[in-house]
């Protein structure tokens, strides 16, 4: 009995123990900045055991801090999450991976090796700098290691003392500039009046250029294309320019060598021509005006950001002639008249003449026409005096469907 009790009382000694060391374990706190500067708040902490299961989690504060109490002794790791959005990435961003990829910026961090790995190799090199500067940056791709990147975190509880300070980064933010941005900041745009236009054809150019004389060594454009525009192709006197068109929106991305040499930007040439043409054919007047986005931005020679940058953006009034120029003649006529249009292109003619009831009577002309002049000949010896009516149906480029009367004299 007396043995039964003596065991009873062990185990509950024992239970008691645990519980004692579980409640008063290490409590770990840490600091997660951004770059290792800035305190990155709001952001989801995981710690996990040596299995790596999750074994408790918390988010950061205001402040960055965060915390885990009761932790045993024992090996583990800290991961983050975050859902905030990522950006900050810049030509300035490729510039600086250049340079070190030549070995011309020698304090580079860990962080910066993390954040520019964009393509998930374990190491940066060109890819990384292509990828940021045409398939991100240009065709708005994203980056294969996702939007954000942290420094790993491991240690071991009960061996250890001080707060643990982590780092995150903006996938692409090679800088550590992450700030949300506002056109003002880096440009001002500013909207011009180009005179009115009437066009028998549906393209249309559309020039950018600036008020300022200045040395650039890159550009990242990002403009809003109107409703009712498609871009055919962008032309610049700047060589080796990229742009992609992504729907309504055109990006247009250039970036200096390693020369440093620049490009000066003369307000007297633009910097560049939009080539566009219209969707629909419309007799009223349109306006068609291009809208810079808030991400673009200007580096100079020397890879730093630009602000304050002047960009003048053309507004055009644009009224079409009508596709198709057509005259009938003479009227009234005795013996034949002559329907003249003037066809854009080539396309798909059709001609016909109806009589006063509505009846199909004749048909003039049908068949493939190139463009430029061409006549179609009624041949009224036949016809009874009287009002007769014709229906010219034209297709190649543009849909053109006209009517007329034409009056057969006595």
């Amino acid at each position: 009995m007396e043995k039964a009790l003596f065991r009873t009382l062990c185990v509950v000694l024992l239970l008691l123990t645990s519980t004692v060391f579980s409640q008063n374990g290490e409590t770990i706190t840490g600091t997660l900045l951004y770059h290792n500067i800035s305190p990155m708040g709001n952001v989801n902490v995981n710690l996990h055991n040596s299995s790596g299961d999750v074994v408790a989690t918390t988010i950061t504060d205001f402040n960055g801090n965060y915390s885990f109490p009761n932790v045993t002794s024992g090996e583990y790791s800290i991961t983050f999450q975050t859902s905030s959005p990522a950006g900050g990435v810049t030509l300035n961003d490729a510039y600086l991976i250049m340079l070190h990829i030549f070995g011309m910026y020698p304090s580079w961090t860990e962080l910066q090796e993390l954040a520019s790995d964009v393509n998930g190799s374990g190491n940066v090199n060109w890819s990384d700098y292509i990828f940021i500067l045409v398939s991100y940056l240009n065709q708005g791709n994203q980056f294969p290691i996702g939007p954000w990147v942290f420094a790993p975190v491991s240690f071991t509880a009960g061996a250890r003392s001080g707060p643990i300070s982590s780092g995150g980064s903006s996938s692409g933010d090679a800088n550590g500039n992450f700030v949300p941005t506002k056109t003002s900041e880096y440009l001002v745009q500013e909207d011009y009046f180009e005179n009115e236009i009437t066009s028998s054809t549906r393209e249309l150019s559309m020039s950018v250029s600036s008020p300022d004389q200045f040395l650039i060594g890159g550009m990242h454009l990002v403009m809003n294309v109107p409703q009712g525009l498609t871009v055919n192709s962008v032309e610049s006197p700047i060589e080796n320019i990229h742009y992609a068109i992504l729907g309504q929106e055109l990006r247009i991305t250039w970036m200096e060598d390693i020369t440093r040499n620049g490009f000066l930007m003369d307000s007297q040439i633009p910097m560049f021509t939009v080539n566009a043409s219209i969707d629909q054919p419309s007799a009223e007047k349109r306006t068609f005006a291009l809208d810079i986005s808030p991400e673009s931005h200007f580096i100079s020679n020397n890879g730093d950001m630009l602000s304050g940058v002047h960009l003048t953006l053309p507004s055009v009034n644009l009224v079409l002639e009508e596709p198709v120029a057509l005259i009938a003649y003479p009227n009234p006529f005795y013996d034949r008249a002559v329907i003249e249009m003037n066809a854009p292109d080539e396309g798909n003619l059709t001609v016909l003449l109806y009589d006063n009831a509505g009846r199909l009577i004749r048909e003039i002309d049908n068949g493939i026409i190139p463009g430029g002049s061409h006549t179609s000949t009624i041949d009224g010896t036949s016809l009874a005096p009287g009002t007769y009516f014709y229906k010219v149906s034209y297709e190649g480029t543009e849909v053109f469907v006209k009517t007329g009367t034409i009056i057969k004299s006595k």
